[in-house]
């Protein structure tokens, strides 16, 4: 798990701001790695620039790269990889206890069964665990809450409820006849080859044939940058065929750097700044 616990932050420090709340812990159940991942959450320009602030900090730099990509609406989720193939599935998250949903998780049809072994691009290490979004797009969720209410049933709230609902079921042949989809944000590799940035681990997993959201996917230089493009996505999400809660920030560093440390402490990886209810 080394390469996600370096770009999203083993041993993450308590953050000063009482509105941002908890931070990211590892845990391990037996041999699976099980990732409970709660990324430090701001609502504010200025919870941005105390993010930015920390990250200069603990990388003596004056000016990190980030990037920016959207924070779908939907259920969190991890998939592990044993030599290539997909063997678990998990939901996780901050109000969500760990469940195993591996047969749920194979009727997705963008999620691969087995990784991409191609000639020419980095090897797939024996244990990979990817962090993911499960959701369920604006249209498919529209559709499914019109049958919802044919049936004398409840509409889904939004995408992450739609989502929750189908990976849930005892029978996973209702997820097959929902409208699923999923986006992958990270992942830890054991074994892991090098990788020059968490842009460059970006790259790799969709190479492996994992889906990323590639064209939101924005390398940025400096804070002013970062808020620019969270405004941007802000008043854009209308336009996205998903729904958006927020942005993620991720310090687009290598393993390497993410280990620098300084006195009294270490960079923070990763924010989520999240929109106002629309």
């Amino acid at each position: 798990m080394k390469a996600f616990n370096d770009f999203l932050g083993e041993g993450l420090k308590p953050l000063p701001y009482s509105h941002i709340r908890d931070g990211v812990g590892v845990t391990w159940r037996e041999d699976i790695p099980v990732l409970m991942i709660d990324l430090p959450e701001g609502f504010t320009d200025q919870d941005i620039i105390g993010f930015d602030l920390r990250a200069r900090e603990g990388l003596c730099t004056d000016r990190p790269e980030y990037i920016v990509e959207p924070r779908i609406t939907g259920l969190a989720v991890e998939l592990t990889y044993e030599e290539g193939n997909l063997a678990k599935a998990f939901t996780s998250g901050r109000d969500t206890p760990v469940g195993v949903i591996t047969p749920h998780i194979k009727t997705i049809l963008t999620v691969p069964l087995a990784l991409a072994r191609m000639p020419g691009q980095r090897r797939v290490p024996a244990l990979v665990s990817v962090w993911g979004t499960a959701y369920v797009d604006k249209q498919g969720l529209a559709d499914l809450n019109r049958q919802r209410a044919a049936r004398g049933l409840t509409a889904f709230a939004d995408s992450k409820a739609a989502a929750a609902d189908s990976l849930r079921q005892t029978n996973p042949r209702v997820a097959a006849r929902r409208p699923l989809n999923l986006f992958c944000h990270g992942a830890g590799l054991k074994d892991d080859p090098p990788f020059l940035d968490y842009y460059d681990l970006m790259l790799t997993l969709q190479q492996w044939g994992l889906r990323v959201n590639r064209p939101h996917i924005k390398r940025l230089k400096g804070v002013t940058e970062v808020i620019r493009q969270c405004h941007d996505l802000e008043k854009q999400r209308a336009d996205f065929p998903y729904d958006l809660d927020g942005a993620i920030i991720t310090l687009n560093i290598s393993p390497e750097k993410a280990k620098t440390k300084k006195e009294g402490g270490g960079a923070e990886r990763s924010m989520v700044y999240l929109f106002p209810h629309p």
